[in-house]
């Protein structure tokens, strides 16, 4: 049940997310009310850069794959 709550909110703001005047911290607010259990797990993660850890592995995901993409072009084809 853990699972399926965790999926569908994911779902859930990621297609408010797609909407043209969608707005990241709005939602946040819009959905972690300040007295909320949410906003405590979001304090932590803000003390702790996650956001910031969260950008350094999408930048170490680009970097590898522009080197796979580079080998892969220099691999002669049979």
């Amino acid at each position: 049940m853990a699972v399926l709550l965790a999926r569908e909110t994911v779902a859930g703001a990621s297609l408010m997310l797609a909407e043209p005047a969608s707005d990241a911290s709005a939602l946040r607010k819009d959905m972690a009310p300040p007295a909320s259990l949410t906003v405590r797990a979001l304090a932590v993660f803000d003390e702790r850069g996650v956001t910031d850890i969260i950008a350094e592995g999408a930048r170490a995901t680009v970097d590898r794959s522009a080197e796979v993409a580079r080998i892969v072009s220099a691999t002669p084809r049979p």
